[in-house]
């Protein structure tokens, strides 16, 4: 590779080779217009470049036209463009949506990791807010049949007869 391309990479994308080869060769535009019967206006502009970058189908069908009316092997041609494209410029809009997408994805582990942090607290660290607090009450009814099912000692039967005798002379 020459000084120029390495001063100027553009110089060699697939628009500007396929004009060099023509020009060397002779050729004027416009029989490369009648011979492809393709319109010199998109013939001009492949050679300044607006395919250049191109992946379609039909950009590859136009450099292996244009070649083939030049002289030049059609493969190769459409070779040499798709090698260009293995190495695209980066553009400073595909830059901002790169940063957009690191953004939104770090948002997102953010907010997932503290969604996932609060559950597994309430889950496995309860608070003392969360504590279950049971409340005691006697219960009269339940502490009579608790009595009435344990036997009686010798010492609360006498209590009774008492108890109940004193209240048969009201």
């Amino acid at each position: 590779m020459n000084d120029n391309a390495r001063k100027d990479p553009d110089s060699y994308s697939i628009g500007n080779y396929l004009k060099r080869q023509r020009e060397l060769r002779g050729i004027p535009l416009k029989d490369i217009a009648k011979v492809t019967h393709l319109p010199l206006r998109s013939l001009e502009k492949l050679e300044t470049g607006a395919f250049d970058h191109d992946r379609s189908g039909f950009a590859r069908g136009f450099v292996r036209t244009y070649a083939e009316a030049v002289g030049l092997d059609p493969d190769e041609a459409v070779t040499r463009m798709l090698v260009e494209l293995k190495v695209p410029k980066e553009s400073p809009l595909g830059r901002s949506r790169v940063r957009l997408l690191m953004f939104l994805g770090a948002f997102f582990v953010v907010v997932s990791t503290v969604f996932l942090l609060s559950r597994f607290s309430q889950t496995f660290f309860k608070g003392s807010s969360d504590l279950d607090v049971s409340v005691w009450r006697a219960d009269p009814i339940r502490e009579l049949a608790d009595r009435l099912q344990r036997p009686m000692s010798p010492e609360l039967k006498e209590t009774e007869n008492s108890s109940t005798t004193d209240s048969d002379r009201q």
